[in-house]
């Protein structure tokens, strides 16, 4: 009797079994389908992060990619506690290359006045040489002399107003020069240099000091810290003594 039951419903449970079969395969296919749609998710810069900035979570957000970034970090606690070497944009991915930990870095951050004329058009993220200039009033300034070259290959950080709140957007710089707004001007720049060269830039930030120069650069590499063309190394230059002869 059993026999004859099961005989006449196996075909009725084989063919649930095949439906169960295929209707699993159809969702997992569906559901790799949807994944690939939705793409990859990655940690991206919740705003835009200056070069050594130091990551905090809420500097992080998600983002969505269509496939893996080779490099990218994966997961927020990669990055947090780490330093970006180089800017990173709102909304971009972050590299695990670009990330270094505190201890590593053999740079100092350090602040000086700055105008539009001695900033040198550069922007966070560029590299540039830091000269130190005589004041025109105080030397017989002329082309080729009185400039001494203090740091090379630094990192230009941040451009800041008189205020201390960044003018770094293109829009911001531009809103400057034409409306002629003094608050929105370039007044302050913070430059990542090389902990030896710091002492030579000091200076730099005491109140209405002009010696600074920002010569912005493509590539590394130049001059070595310390030449000068009238200038005295690693130490501001000194005003030239007055003398009834010609200039040396």
């Amino acid at each position: 009797m059993r026999f004859s039951f099961l005989k006449r419903t196996w075909p009725y449970l084989l063919a649930v079994t095949v439906g169960l079969a295929v209707a699993t395969f159809s969702f997992n296919a569906l559901k790799r389908e949807a994944s690939s749609q939705e793409g990859i998710k990655l940690p991206v810069a919740a705003r835009d992060l200056p070069p050594y900035t130091q990551v905090q979570a809420q500097d992080l957000g998600w983002g969505t990619f269509p496939a893996e970034l080779p490099g990218a970090v994966k997961a927020p606690a990669e990055a947090v506690g780490k330093v970006v070497t180089t800017a990173a944009p709102k909304d971009h991915p972050l590299r695990v290359s670009e990330l270094k930990d505190p201890e590593s870095l053999d740079v100092q951050l350090v602040s000086v006045n700055i105008d539009s004329s001695r900033l040198g058009g550069a922007r966070p993220g560029d590299l540039v040489d830091v000269y130190w200039i005589q004041p025109a009033e105080k030397s017989a300034w002329t082309p080729g002399t009185g400039a001494t070259l203090v740091a090379r290959d630094a990192r230009m950080v941040s451009v800041l107003d008189k205020n201390g709140q960044p003018v770094d957007s293109g829009q911001g710089l531009v809103a400057a020069t034409v409306q002629g707004a003094a608050v929105r001007a370039p007044a302050i720049a913070v430059l990542a240099v090389k902990a030896e060269e710091v002492r030579a830039i000091i200076p730099g930030a005491a109140s209405n000091n002009t010696c600074i120069v920002l010569v912005r650069k493509f590539k590394a590499g130049g001059d070595q810290v310390g030449d000068d063309a009238g200038g005295q190394g690693h130490s501001a230059p000194q005003a030239p003594a007055k003398s009834t002869g010609s200039n040396q």
